[in-house]
């Protein structure tokens, strides 16, 4: 039982250093973001580490064209022309 203990206090210790949402990046390079409490268990774990803000910035770009050439796809598909002036 000691260890279950000792393993939560360090999960409490962790989570208290941390904001409400972080970005983490996996072991095989993903980024994800996850609550404090969720995010201090992978970083117990070992599985994910705290994502630069290099990597943050970066990941936003790609999300922010990506989901203007969706919407640009759409307004194609149904008829509509968006021309940049």
């Amino acid at each position: 039982m000691r260890n279950l203990k000792s393993y939560w206090d360090e999960i409490r210790e962790i989570r208290s250093g941390l904001p409400e949402f972080v970005w983490l990046v996996a072991a095989g390079g993903s980024l994800v973001q996850a609550g404090s409490g969720v995010a201090a268990r992978l970083l117990k774990a070992k599985t994910h580490r705290l994502a630069t803000e290099d990597e943050v910035r970066v990941h936003r770009d790609q999300e922010c064209a990506w989901n203007r050439q969706q919407t640009e796809q759409r307004l194609r598909r149904e008829g509509v022309v968006v021309i940049a002036i």
